[in-house]
């Protein structure tokens, strides 16, 4: 007995990768969701309930603390219109160049397009219309259209049913 012991512990200490634990972090996590699922997700709704009912107090503090910087230094309020007043003009020339480049194009557009049209009224196709066919006439016949079509007999003599 004493001999199987002693080649037991002989084998451990000879290849002690073996018996040692392994550390899997996926394995961690899913224990520590197992373990403490329902208090990760109640503390996270706790968290997030409270920050959106905190949310406008602090908002509005963060605005009153501005506003006290800006009484005690009134520089700070001039720099903050002027800055405001340079980002308005700079927007105002962006839309203006913007405008004159549509409205260039627009023109060019007309023009290209009253181009055309000339170009297609004049020379061999003056005067017939823009797309009509240069082989109809209306004194040959119907072309192909149906043409006549007679109209349908009643079932009922005398021209009704039921009088």
């Amino acid at each position: 007995m004493e001999e199987t012991q002693d080649k037991l512990i002989n084998e451990i200490d000879n290849e002690p990768e073996k018996f040692l634990p392994t550390f899997n972090p996926f394995d961690t996590i899913l224990y520590l969701l197992a373990a403490y699922g329902w208090w990760i997700l109640a503390i996270s709704t706790l968290l997030y309930w409270a920050y959106n009912k905190s949310r406008p107090t602090l908002e509005k503090w963060k605005i009153q603390k501005e506003d006290a910087e800006y009484h005690k230094n009134p520089d700070i309020v001039l720099k903050r219109l002027e800055a405001i007043e340079a980002a308005r003009s700079k927007q105002q020339h962006i839309l203006e160049a913007s405008a004159r480049e549509y409205q260039q194009r627009e023109q060019e557009k007309a023009e290209k397009k009253r181009q055309e049209f000339i170009d297609k009224n004049t020379g061999k196709n003056a005067g017939n219309k823009l797309g009509s066919k240069t082989d109809y006439f209306p004194l040959c016949g119907p072309g192909t259209s149906g043409g006549y079509k007679p109209p349908k007999k009643s079932k009922c003599p005398g021209g009704g049913c039921g009088r």
